[in-house]
């Protein structure tokens, strides 16, 4: 037929068939959609998940390092563990001792273990046999999981001490509903390890399971085992009009058929839009991941006591385009009435593991150096720890220990472990104190002491290698440091900082290319009565 009917009912056809066919091709663009949004929600989710799980291993981490350098000293590994219980982190922690299984010392009730003390040593032996976090499934039993870490590593299989601790999970594991933070749009089931499993569920935001609807699934590592994170939404998370859209087109037939390529352009739009957001997102989430991580810079002492007769200027500025934690670091602190000890360090690496690292090191100098007078023998000890921590990383300190005599004389002693020297200015002129010594955590360490006399006016500047050996063209030339330590030596050690910070960022055009740690100490006080002129240079090969 080709009268009016015949093309009226071929028009009215033609545009069936089109909105038919631009509905199913807009509900597959939107399904799809949907779907690789949802991925990377719950991509985004596993890596929140990932750095709380880095939060438990820590403070396990730090209080094995801490046993073995302490010979699993009570109070020190109580003190190392205290506040994690305090915040419900852990239920309970004990320290056993390998050979025999026995436990050395508790934090917490340990009677509410869900394990026995018959399992110490199943505890053991399972922990030794890898040289990571081990995690026990004990959500059977109680709703808990066991942690047992050991700082074992192939090169240093001598081991002492196993810390166990575990963990109370919500009672009820399913209904928890979702939370009001980022990922409240999503529910989600968490399993250990990696089968999706009832008697492996951690926690779920419903009570319908398993999660098979429009999911998605990531697996990330936990100590020796994994968390698997099975994720659902009912809600869109592109844009409501492609919801809508495939409905529209059916009920708008012919209507919307005049009008569809402006409808799919519209779409496409969007869709764009949509991925516009979700990447807009993702960033607003990495920054608030990179301000958690700056105040976890709290790793750095806010606040350092100052010795009598001297002036102390601390400085750190961050790269201003790192995304991490930097592995920077410094400290001062007394060791008695009369010594004080100086750390200046710079951890390779970036991220969790190395503000692990920062703290294992910190603290391990701390604790060496209030039982160690040679400050070579301080460094050796933190190369056993941060050897035993890992075997893939290491770190560079130099250390200094000053001393007061009581006839006003101070020593300085200065140990270097793969560090650039401090700088010594005293009158006018500005030298290096402190003979290269190897890295640390690498190789056996070679680390020699020089001592010096040090006489009123004199200033010790401690640097990590942010100010000469930055990126490209950004870092001072050694000249151009000491130039500067030059003019401004008879200036209070925080105007010498900042004239440092401002010929540093002139190298680096105005924006901090790399972290950078900087410890000004000037000595100012009678305390020091020898002069310039009978200073003495000792060395001693360690």
């Amino acid at each position: 037929m080709t009268g009016p009917d015949a093309i009226a009912l071929s028009v009215l056809m033609l545009c069936v068939l089109t909105a038919a066919a631009f509905a199913l091709v807009a509900r597959s663009v939107h399904d799809d959609t949907e779907q690789r949004l949802l991925q990377q929600r719950t991509n985004e989710a596993g890596a929140l998940l990932t750095n709380a799980i880095g939060n438990i291993q820590t403070p396990l981490a730090a209080a094995a390092e801490l046993a073995e350098v302490t010979d699993g000293d009570p109070p020190s590994f109580r003190a190392a563990l205290n506040r994690s219980i305090e915040r419900e982190q852990f239920a309970a922690a004990v320290l056993i001792d390998v050979d025999t299984a026995e436990v050395l010392a508790t934090v917490g009730d340990a009677s509410q273990l869900a394990i026995s003390p018959d399992e110490y040593r199943e505890v053991v032996e399972q922990s030794v046999s890898n040289e990571s976090l081990t995690v026990i499934d004990l959500v059977a039993r109680g709703r808990r999981i066991g942690y047992a870490y050991n700082v074992m590593t192939a090169e240093d299989p001598e081991l002492d001490f196993v810390v166990y601790a575990e963990s109370q999970l919500a009672e009820q594991a399913t209904g928890a509903g979702r939370s009001d933070g980022p990922f409240g749009d999503l529910d989600y089931a968490l399993y250990l390890g990696d089968d999706v499993a009832d008697a492996s569920l951690l926690l779920a935001t419903v009570d319908d399971l398993p999660i098979d609807d429009d999911e998605a699934v990531t697996t990330v590592p936990f100590g020796d085992a994994s968390i698997t994170l099975v994720s659902t939404t009912t809600e869109t998370l592109g844009s409501r009009l492609s919801a809508t859209l495939p409905w529209l087109s059916i009920a708008g037939g012919i209507a919307f058929g005049i009008v569809g390529a402006i409808t799919a352009r519209m779409l496409v739009v969007r869709r764009r839009n949509a991925e516009r957001l979700a990447t807009t997102i993702g960033g607003l989430y990495d920054e608030q991941q990179r301000h958690a991580e700056t105040l976890r810079l709290s790793l750095l002492p806010r606040t350092v006591p100052v010795p009598e007769g001297t002036e102390v200027e601390l400085r750190y500025w961050p790269a201003d385009s790192s995304n991490e934690i930097g592995g920077d670091f410094y400290d001062l602190f007394p060791l008695d009435e009369r010594r004080w000890g100086l750390v200046m360090g710079d951890v390779c690496g970036k991220g969790v593991e190395a503000a692990a690292l920062t703290a294992l090191t910190r603290h391990t100098i701390r604790a060496a150096a209030r039982h160690l007078r040679d400050p070579a023998e301080v460094l050796r000890w933190a190369h056993d720890a941060i050897a035993a921590h890992t075997s893939s990383t290491y770190c560079t300190v130099c250390f200094a220990v000053i001393t007061m005599h009581d006839d006003g004389s101070v020593v300085l002693q200065v140990a270097l472990g793969g560090h650039p020297p401090l700088l010594l200015a005293s009158g006018g002129v500005v030298e290096p104190v402190g003979r290269p010594g190897t890295i640390l955590g690498m190789v056996p360490p070679r680390i020699h002491v020089v001592s010096r006399t040090l006489a009123v006016g004199d200033t010790l500047v401690l640097y990590t290698d942010g100010v000469t050996d930055a990126p490209g063209q950004a870092a001072m030339t050694a000249d151009e440091f000491t130039t500067v330590i030059g003019e401004h030596a008879d200036d209070p050690p925080a105007a010498l900082a900042e004239a440092i910070h401002v010929a540093l960022r002139a190298k680096q055009g105005g924006a901090s290319v790399d972290d950078t740690a900087l410890m000004i100490v000037r000595i100012t006080a009678d305390v020091a009565r020898t002069t310039s002129d009978d200073r003495e240079l000792v060395v001693v090969d360690g």
